[in-house]
């Protein structure tokens, strides 16, 4: 087959024929081909975690376009695919991690009205172990970031505009997001449920904000199955447009348990 240079480990999706030229050329093929190419580089990368002189994809500047849309399944231990930065466009160009640990996206616009921009676990007990998305804009999807299946993962510099939800976290275990801004979306901006495989447990959202949404700056429920516990947010501002959305609790006890944390009562079930 077609020999490719591959300088310093690194996959360039333009050597596989991407143009990232917009709408006007379906970059569908070379992403598909660069892909495979990367799993068939087995010991390189397969099995490995990152630092260990595995296999990088990287797409530069430039607009690269699915006409049918396009889903980038990590499908392995330590993958790793960055551009450079919100001038790295993916159209209809989406990531879907499950299964897999330690894989690193970074330095990505993605934009396109698909179901999710990233998508971490397949809520059937696949999970998304130690993987990390850090500065990602993401655009006019139905699910920003879904975390389906999330454990021990960091995501940072997150950017959410015009999505129908921001962030939907149905399934997340000790999960940080951290400097994060949602903004615009037709639903709620964040979806905290228990509509997993075993609900939603110390999930932390530090230093961001979600604002101007039709509905919700944030919900939080149960499906009555399992659990929403132990969820964090710390220094965050969470507005909505549909004031009818919100719900009040009567507080009836506030305990301090010595540690610096905090536990609020309600007179309701929530």
């Amino acid at each position: 087959g077609k020999q490719f240079a591959i300088s310093g480990f690194i996959i360039n999706v333009k050597q596989f024929g991407a143009h990232g030229v917009g709408t006007g050329h379906d970059d569908t093929d070379a992403f598909t081909a660069a892909k495979a190419y990367h799993d068939t580089r087995d010991g390189t990368y397969q099995g490995t975690y990152p630092g260990d002189a595995q296999l990088a994809m990287y797409a530069p500047a430039g607009h690269y376009y699915s006409t049918a849309g396009t889903i980038l399944d990590t499908g392995g231990t330590g993958f790793t695919f960055y551009g450079d930065g919100a001038v790295s466009v993916l159209d209809k160009i989406d990531f879907y991690i499950s299964g897999d640990y330690k894989c690193h996206i970074h330095n990505f616009f993605l934009r396109g009205a698909t179901a999710y921009g990233v998508k971490l676990g397949d809520g059937a007990g696949n999970t998304a172990f130690q993987c990390q998305a850090n500065h990602i804009w993401i655009h006019d999807k139905t699910k920003g970031l879904h975390l389906a299946g999330a454990q021990n993962c960091e995501i940072s510099g997150l950017n959410i505009d015009l999505c129908a939800n921001g962030i939907v976290s149905e399934h997340a275990v000790s999960t940080n997001i951290d400097n994060f801004s949602v903004r615009g979306c037709t639903n709620d901006g964040i979806q905290i449920t228990s509509t997993g495989l075993t609900g939603n447990g110390e999930l932390k959202l530090s230093n961001g904000s979600s604002s101007n949404n039709a509905r919700r700056g944030c919900s939080i429920y149960s499906d009555g199955t399992n659990q929403v516990v132990e969820d964090y947010f710390v220094n965050c501002s969470l507005t909505g447009q549909d004031i009818s959305a919100e719900r009040t609790y009567t507080i009836t006890a506030i305990v301090d348990n010595g540690s610096g944390k905090i536990r609020v009562a309600t007179f309701v079930a929530h």
